[in-house]
């Protein structure tokens, strides 16, 4: 067993999502290609991206449309199908969440449910809603998506920051980053070579989450897309310097 949830908690099961989705992702015909699954105690994620949908933040940095879908069927999270863009040059995800659809995993108290509804039925209506995910990433994989994305992620490429260093250390602050996540963040910003902006801050804190557990990687990829779109906080990193 996975998990004792409450009875209030209408279980979604993971193995049933991956028959739903990673047939769309793995056929032969389809746009989108698998980058990243992962199975943790308490989610499963499934990444992939459209190869087709691809253009430059700046020049030579290119980007294509993303989606990561998310599940708990142990109670610590609703089914989630989030959106961003996927770097090519170092295979980072960023997720937008703006750009999010979740499907809460509450419904009736699940002993009511089980009194009046047979499994199957129980089966049949987790089937709808995952066959609504299905339809929900068909749906938002086109173009205009992506160019909303693009458009802000290109206004950061040309927004400069004045100290990197101090940004870096807002950023400990606004998202919660811990000692060692900040000394890789300020690594990986220091590492790109030209000039700091809000893109390439964004991009620091990304790499820094490849290599953590699933879990935070994913709280730090949706920090980064968090930090693209809210453009009205842009200055307390661009305008920050080290006292």
């Amino acid at each position: 067993a996975r998990g004792w949830l409450s009875n209030k908690y209408r279980r979604l099961d993971a193995v049933d999502l991956a028959d739903t989705v990673m047939p769309m992702f793995l056929d032969d015909r389809s746009d989108w290609m698998v980058t990243q699954c992962g199975v943790t105690d308490v989610r499963v994620h499934i990444e992939a991206r459209i190869p087709t949908i691809v253009d430059e933040v700046t020049v030579g940095d290119e980007v294509s449309l993303a989606v990561k879908i998310t599940t708990s069927d142990v109670g610590c999270g609703a089914l989630t199908v989030a959106f961003g863009i996927y770097r090519l040059v170092c295979a980072n995800i960023m997720v937008v969440p703006s750009f999010t659809k979740r499907q809460v995993h509450i419904g009736g108290v699940q002993k009511e449910l089980v009194d009046i509804l047979s499994d199957k039925t129980l089966r049949a209506e987790d089937k709808l809603t995952m066959q609504k995910m299905k339809e929900l990433v068909s749906a938002m994989a086109s173009e205009d998506q992506f160019r909303t994305i693009l458009e802000t992620l290109r206004g950061a490429a040309r927004t400069e920051l004045q100290d990197p260093v101090a940004a870096t250390e807002i950023l400990t602050t606004t998202i919660g980053l811990k000692p060692y996540e900040t000394r890789e963040v300020q690594k990986q910003l220091m590492a790109d070579n030209t000039a700091p902006t809000m893109w390439s801050l964004a991009n620091a804190l990304t790499a820094t989450a490849r290599d953590l557990e699933f879990e935070r990687k994913s709280e730090l990829e949706k920090a980064a897309g968090r930090m693209m779109t809210e453009t009205k906080s842009w200055p307390q990193y661009t305008n920050a310097v080290a006292a």
